[in-house]
């Protein structure tokens, strides 16, 4: 898991925007940082490798999109490289359809 001031980091970021998480969602964004970090020595997808940063720059960047997504709206991420904010978005709102 996430280390725990980051996994509270998020969690209480996500609450002030309006968005709540559960630890199936923590756990997502666990996955997301460390297949972040090995495609990272891969490409250059981010310069963050930090998971602190990660979340704060990037996850909860992110996520301020969702309060703007109506129930029925289906969201197209052009030229998203590293899945920002597509990815995050998508783990919390499984139901969005997004391409």
């Amino acid at each position: 898991m996430i280390q725990t001031e980051v996994s509270r980091l998020l969690i209480e970021g996500a609450g002030e925007l309006g968005v709540f998480l559960t630890g199936e969602h923590i756990l997502a964004f666990k996955r997301y940082i460390d297949e972040l970090k090995v495609w990272a020595e891969h490409m250059n997808l981010i310069r963050r490798e930090d998971d602190r940063e990660i979340v704060l720059k990037d996850f909860l960047d992110s996520l301020t999109v969702i309060r703007h997504l109506s129930e029925s709206a289906s969201v197209m991420d052009l030229g998203s490289g590293a899945g920002f904010p597509g990815v995050p978005a998508k783990i919390v709102r499984p139901d969005r359809k997004m391409v």
